[in-house]
């Protein structure tokens, strides 16, 4: 958007904001408001503009995907520094079945793998469940999970860009949790996460 484009769109928000306002000052005091819009305009008022500034915060949604794209940042990083694909991690929004709840997941590709292996087995007849079968297998994923959390302490001790993106996760974590509180301060229900 240009510059131009911006500037008109402020000011259309700030012309509607200020309509807000004066309905709200019409319906708290309707027979002063009544007066005072009937009596003249003296000279100094009509020959200066107000200057009305409208602060609003951001919203919790907004908060959250800066979160989130710090966090991809931090992966795709990783990702390129990292020594093996298998180690590579990907995230995704997803929802668990029967039910409408997305949720963020963060996995490395090796235990996207084994859930694909685990699938495949299962639906060729195979005697465990998905979820069984990778409980077998429990010992691989421990292993490969302690040598991807290895390495990616190391790279992030000796890769400095990689430093900056985690910090950049926990400043955007941070203020996303502290915004989400202060809105949600004594409030159970119909309040955004």
């Amino acid at each position: 958007m240009t510059a131009t484009g911006q500037s008109s769109r402020l000011r259309i928000v700030a012309h509607g904001a200020t309509a807000l306002l004066l309905l709200q000052a019409a319906a708290l005091n309707l027979p002063a408001f009544a007066q005072q819009a009937n009596e003249p305009a003296s000279e100094s008022a009509s020959s200066e503009a107000e200057e009305l500034v409208v602060v609003g915060q951001m919203p919790l949604t907004r908060l959250r995907v800066e979160w989130y794209r710090a966090e991809d940042r931090f992966f795709a990083t990783f990702n390129e520094l990292n020594s093996t694909d298998e180690f590579d991690i990907k995230c995704q929004m997803k929802s668990r079945t029967g039910t409408r709840m997305v949720n963020r997941i963060c996995r490395a590709k090796f235990y996207k793998d084994l859930e694909g292996q685990a699938v495949t087995e299962w639906w060729r007849g195979g005697a465990h469940s998905p979820q069984q079968w990778l409980m077998s297998r429990s010992f691989i994923i421990e292993d490969k999970t302690r040598r991807l959390e290895n390495e990616l302490v190391a790279l992030v001790i000796e890769n400095p860009e990689l430093r900056a993106a985690l910090d950049e996760i926990e400043v955007t974590k941070t203020r996303y949790e502290s915004e989400q509180r202060r809105r949600c301060a004594g409030r159970i229900l119909f309040c955004r996460k």
